[in-house]
């Protein structure tokens, strides 16, 4: 599976939890584009809750199974939607694949924007049902 069939394949499964999350809760969402804050600036996102005009939850979801530039490209992105991004939405990270084994030094950057509470999760493929269930308690509480 080449690097970017694996980010589609993210994409395309953060994209079914919120498809169910439609059906069960009738929450909506807009994929790719850019969002846009209350101050008018805007930033690129894979996904925007309940839309880019309104983004209370923005998820980015990168898979990699290579090594390169791609990689450190996604600091800069993630770096980009922290700028802009309202202080109450809720950003979330959504990533897999072995090619951060041989970039820890950029994932550990990553971590650390979670550690300091610019990311509030961090998601795996096998983490996507707690996603799911955080972004239902957040819709629930709107």
């Amino acid at each position: 599976m080449t690097a970017q069939k694996r980010g589609a394949t993210l994409e395309d499964a953060v994209e079914s939890i919120l498809n169910e999350l439609k059906e069960e809760m009738g929450i909506t969402f807009d994929r790719g584009g850019n969002f846009v804050s209350k101050s008018g600036e805007q930033a690129k996102a894979d996904f925007s809750v309940p839309s880019r005009e309104v983004p209370h939850i923005i998820i980015e979801a990168k898979g990699y199974e290579a090594t390169g530039s791609k990689l450190t490209d996604v600091l800069g992105d993630i770096l980009k939607v922290l700028s802009v991004k309202d202080k109450d939405a809720h950003y979330f990270f959504v990533t897999d694949g072995i090619g951060w084994h041989r970039r820890l030094s950029d994932l550990r950057k990553i971590v650390e924007h979670h550690q300091q509470g610019n990311i509030e999760m961090i998601y795996t493929i096998s983490t996507l049902p707690d996603l799911k269930e955080a972004i239902r308690e957040i819709m629930a509480a709107r």
